[in-house]
């Protein structure tokens, strides 16, 4: 099962972020699947908290992909978040955020995949 996660650079509710990543573990667990959670690699906010969550409680995998990867700033945004769709998912989490995230949620809506908006 892989599962996206975006969110806000700001973002800082770990204990949501553990709290959602926890139901798409268990998730993973009831239907006999490997979890994979994909993030943007951003070094604060969702991705920083989802990352932790990954390597201190999950016996999971963490796919990051790093915008810096993609171009010149502010395309490479854009770019990566169509990446990281285009990869495929079983999911989308995205947390609270700005203009970055809103671009990751509608690719993903437009590709058919399933997104949760986290308040």
């Amino acid at each position: 099962m892989r599962v996206l996660v975006t969110g806000g650079r700001d973002y800082q509710d770990m204990d949501r972020v553990y709290e959602v990543l926890g139901l798409f573990k268990e998730l993973a667990y009831h239907r006999s699947e490997n979890l994979t959670i994909v993030t943007g690699a951003c070094p604060t906010g969702a991705d920083k908290l989802a990352s932790v969550y990954v390597h201190s409680y999950c016996d999971c995998h963490i796919e990051e992909h790093p915008a810096a990867n993609f171009g010149s700033w502010p395309s490479c945004g854009p770019r990566r978040n169509a990446y990281m769709v285009g990869l495929g998912a079983d999911f989308v989490v995205a947390f609270p955020g700005g203009r970055g995230t809103s671009d990751c949620v509608a690719k993903a809506k437009r590709a058919g995949i399933l997104t949760f908006l986290v308040g």
